[in-house]
């Protein structure tokens, strides 16, 4: 059904941004093209036959009326039409007037079919880098053996945010469809949100205080943990702004500012923790070169067991050392949730450009 691009564009084409086409069929080869990457497809044949109207008629054209009286309380012609009469005791019972569906309540109706499903699309952007945070936190569990009863308490405690952010996520496209349940996920996500912050900052001063004691155990353990905190946290507040309907171009930019914040920070303390890791290092190996051997013995020099002992301990310090750089800093890196977050911010833009609407299958 296609439409002269000449013609002033519908309201309802004005709130999608775009000029709408209705499709018969979904084009299966063109289903991998850059164009369709990010794509709505709803079916729907009211909601088809209703948009085929409204694209050559325009919005004006299309009179709907409303009534809260209940259809079988209105009489009805032979023809099926549905007379504005009502029934009475003896066939008459009086008039009752209709209202008419003005051209927003119809956008606004029309769009509540999309909201469900594009909710769920956007929140899906950033579940995939939430979800393979959480996997790579439960294979260096491992690690956390030695932790504090103050770190086994927060890890439970994010533990216990999980559970209820993965269901907000699969049940996020029933949240969209009613007020009062999205109203108060938000509630919920907010409380979250915060908690998760303050967890997130706890481990930041975890860290800090490992560094001074020299207690490496803690850093690496408290430095995994700040990442698992740091992705929870992202994600309460994606779920939060998606809930609400927060999804435009003025609401995604506060979005981006909060979670830039938080990486920001984090990124601040991972690039001190490095820092901090290199002078450590650098340090004892100028103790290990100070320790003078108190002879030499056929070219090879001699230590007393004291001697030996800082030797090795130095090593061993150095070692750990190396494994929390090597290992820690880089394996969480936040690159993938960075890109996950430009993706969900354009995102929007770029679905409702692709809204396809087709007739249900049989």
């Amino acid at each position: 059904m296609p439409k002269d691009n000449n013609k002033e564009l519908t309201l309802l084409e004005r709130v999608l941004g775009s000029r709408i086409e209705v499709l018969l069929t979904l084009p299966r080869k063109q289903t991998l093209d850059s164009n369709y990457q990010r794509m709505i497809l709803i079916k729907s044949n009211e909601l088809y036959d209703k948009l085929g109207h409204i694209i050559n008629h325009g919005l004006s054209s299309l009179l709907i009326f409303t009534t809260s009286v209940p259809l079988d309380k209105l009489v009805l012609y032979k023809d099926g039409k549905v007379s504005s009469m009502l029934k009475g005791v003896k066939g008459f019972g009086g008039h009752e007037g209709f209202e008419i569906v003005g051209a927003i309540e119809l956008t606004t109706g029309i769009m509540n079919h999309i909201a469900p499903i594009l909710n769920y699309k956007l929140a899906e952007i950033y579940y995939e880098a939430y979800a393979e945070t959480n996997r790579l936190f439960d294979e260096n569990q491992r690690l956390l053996t030695q932790q504090n009863i103050f770190v086994a308490q927060q890890v439970n405690a994010l533990k216990a945010k999980t559970k209820f952010l993965q269901e907000v996520y699969k049940d996020i496209s029933q949240i969209s469809k009613s007020d009062i349940w999205r109203q108060s996920t938000c509630t919920n996500l907010q409380r979250i949100h915060i908690e998760l912050n303050e967890i997130f900052y706890n481990f930041i001063s975890q860290i800090n205080q490992g560094l001074i004691l020299k207690n490496f155990n803690d850093v690496s353990g408290n430095h995994i943990c700040a990442r698992y905190a740091l992705s929870h946290y992202i994600f309460a507040l994606v779920l939060e702004y998606v809930a609400a309907g927060l999804i435009d171009n003025e609401s995604m930019k506060f979005l981006k500012a909060k979670v830039e914040e938080a990486f920001d920070s984090f990124n601040k303390t991972t690039s001190d923790l490095e820092r901090e890791l290199n002078f450590i290092q650098d340090d004892n190996y100028q103790s290990q070169q100070s320790i003078i051997p108190y002879r030499w013995y056929y070219g090879s020099a001699q230590y007393h067991p004291n001697q030996l002992n800082e030797i090795n301990r130095l090593n061993n310090e150095n070692a750990h050392i190396e494994y929390i750089k090597s290992n820690i800093l880089s394996y969480f890196n936040i690159e993938r949730d960075r890109e996950a977050l430009f993706n969900l911010i354009e995102a929007p833009k770029q679905y409702l450009q692709n809204i396809v609407i087709t007739y249900e299958e049989k």
